[in-house]
């Protein structure tokens, strides 16, 4: 069987005028206003990336608990197995390193060093980890109102 062909509009699919961000609705006052008002992973995320020019890939699977320094004086997060392979460390600003020092508040004392900083369970090692939900009882046979069936 033949793929059908269908009329094309070059005009529709290729229009000579795009549409296109208006960078200057973007105004420092509103950028602040949408990061003050983000939720607290969002928040240190972005913080981060504004910081570092960092790519969001990066933050979120590129940093380990361990790679984050936030001594007072050495403010820094390394990054690591970047696009070209090599660790990069990269300083953070005080905004940064308050929403970072907020949001590990947040998360509760770190059971594991090595665990990703980004609330994410994409990492090589949790690759082979099922993501199915854990059984609760509820996927069991239900009762009927005459007892269960040992009972009968």
């Amino acid at each position: 069987m033949a793929v059908p062909t269908f009329p094309r509009d070059k005009k529709t699919r290729n229009p000579n005028r795009r549409a296109r961000r208006r960078a200057d609705d973007l105004r420092p006052d509103l950028v602040w206003r949408l990061f003050e008002a983000a939720y607290i992973t969002l928040k240190a995320q972005v913080a981060v990336e504004w910081a570092t020019g960092a790519r969001v890939s990066s933050v979120l699977y590129g940093v380990r608990l361990c790679d984050l320094i936030l001594a007072k004086g050495r403010e820094q997060i390394t990054f690591r197995g970047t696009k070209n392979g090599e660790d990069v460390p990269a300083a953070l600003n005080p905004t940064a390193v308050a929403s970072l020092k907020e949001h590990l508040a947040w998360r509760g004392k770190p059971h594991d060093r090595e665990a990703p900083l980004g609330e994410t369970c994409r990492s090589p090692e949790s690759q082979s980890v099922s993501l199915a939900p854990a059984p609760t009882g509820l996927d069991q046979a239900p009762r009927s109102s005459a007892g269960t069936a040992a009972e009968a």
